[in-house]
């Protein structure tokens, strides 16, 4: 599938989606080992859904998740926000759906603890990359 994503997590989190059919799969890297909540919102602003993500993998330092687009969740057309959320970092990543199904994924931020400027000249960049399955 096609993924999008940020790129340096030393100090904050990033996430990265990818498109495996009606399924997003949702990764990054992180510099911390606390648990990370998922939360989306729909196009009306609307809490769409709101999850615990298991903690990173202490080798790693990465996370995994994954959630269907289907059903009254996924109703409304437009744009949903997936938030990635660890402490006081953040990450955000958008998904383009209508009619039940993804039209696209683009755009992510990540908040940094060090300096807001940091690694930030990625965030108006979007990242199209082939995956390897």
């Amino acid at each position: 599938g096609t993924a999008f994503g940020s790129a340096n997590a030393a100090t904050g989190i990033n996430i990265m989606l990818e498109n495996d059919g009606n399924k997003v799969m949702v990764s990054g890297a992180t510099g911390s080992s606390s648990g990370i909540t998922m939360k989306i919102t729909a196009p009306n602003g609307n809490t769409a859904a709101v999850g615990q993500i298991d903690s990173p993998d202490t080798q790693t330092m990465t996370y995994t998740t994954s959630f269907k687009v289907a059903g009254t969740t996924w109703a409304k057309d437009g744009i949903y926000t997936v938030i990635i959320t660890q402490g006081t970092n953040e990450a955000t990543a958008k998904i383009e759906a209508t009619n039940g199904e993804i039209v696209r994924l683009f755009d992510f931020e990540g908040s940094y603890k060090d300096t807001e400027k940091m690694d930030h000249d990625m965030e108006h960049q979007t990242k199209d990359t082939m995956m390897e399955e």
